[in-house]
């Protein structure tokens, strides 16, 4: 019902996005945001993964699909000042980390849900021919 409208939004949602950001903060803090990135999945999609397949008995990719930093995440440093000012001087480079994670997240996650969904697919076709 919405689909079109998706669309027509996409290009304001990104120029939103990407009106807060401080390109020298964000080439800066680009290595402290992989690094939030790579902790980020380390902390979230492992976990969920095994427990998906362990636990539930499920192949793992519907929780790996969970894990992406969602881009509204990046209020949270602006809320955190707000309501301590010790947090303020942070903001900016708090900001431009949580924006590196929301895109890579964006562009890592599908390729490793992928991958799994693959992987399960492998091994179900291999143990139903042997």
């Amino acid at each position: 019902m919405f689909a079109p409208g998706t669309l027509i939004l996409l290009p304001f949602l990104g120029t939103s996005f990407g009106s807060n950001i401080d390109l020298r903060i964000a080439f800066q803090s680009s290595l402290s945001g992989l690094l939030v990135t790579v902790l980020f999945l380390l902390i979230c999609m492992l976990p969920l993964i095994g427990i998906d397949r362990t636990i539930l008995r499920r192949p793992g990719y519907a929780a790996a699909a969970t894990c992406s930093v969602a881009g509204l995440s990046m209020v949270v440093p602006s809320m955190a000042a707000g309501f301590n000012p010790a947090y303020a001087p942070y903001v900016d480079t708090a900001i431009a980390q949580i924006a590196f994670a929301v895109i890579l997240t964006s562009v890592t996650v599908p390729y490793i849900v992928k991958r799994l969904a693959r992987g399960t697919a492998t091994e179900a076709w291999t143990q139903a021919n042997h």
